[in-house]
């Protein structure tokens, strides 16, 4: 019999399954049948949120409209339209490399829940504003207590503190 003693063959599962365990741990990688993006995702999300909202304070660009879904040219970049506040978080994400559902209610069941203490930037905040039970707005953290996010009183593209009425309406935090 040339088959490995039982001894290699379980030091070798065991491996694997350290394996399997340590890579997403450490890495923060998103894994067939596993939840979570790495680092480099939300961080390239939280860049093209502050990107568009620079470019919306200099010029106006990017009105909300509820439902509103954005223009794009060959590369992917907005060119046009207006956006609410899940098209926001949906766009910064797919520019990311992931793609997130389009409704607020979906994008705040997706990837992995996080704790509101160890929020990241590019983490997705999901808001119930009017106090029914329901999310009905995403935005995303920006660092150092604020997001960015879009809304109907804001006039388009908006940081915002993560306080009073938007602290109280924070209903979870997912890392997609």
């Amino acid at each position: 019999d040339l088959s490995p003693p039982i001894c290699l063959r379980v030091a070798v599962i065991r491996a694997a399954v350290f394996a399997a365990w340590l890579l997403p741990t450490v890495t923060g990688c998103l894994c067939p049948g596993g939840a979570g993006t790495n680092r480099a995702a939300g961080e390239v999300a939280a860049r093209e949120a502050e990107r568009l909202l620079a470019e919306h304070r200099r010029t106006g660009g990017y009105p909300y409209q509820f439902g509103g879904n954005p223009r794009y040219d060959g590369a992917g970049r907005i060119v046009g339209g207006a956006l609410d506040c899940s098209a926001l978080v949906q766009h910064c994400y797919r520019r990311a490399g992931v793609e997130l559902p389009r409704v607020s209610r979906s994008q705040a069941a997706a990837g992995r829940k996080v704790s509101k203490r160890r929020l990241r930037r590019g983490d997705v905040l999901a808001f119930d504003t009017d106090g029914d039970g329901v999310i009905n707005h995403v935005g995303l953290y920006a660092g150092g207590g604020r997001m960015i996010h879009t809304h109907d009183g804001g006039g388009g593209i908006v940081e915002a503190d993560l306080a009073g009425h938007w602290r109280r309406a924070l209903v979870s935090a997912r890392r997609p």
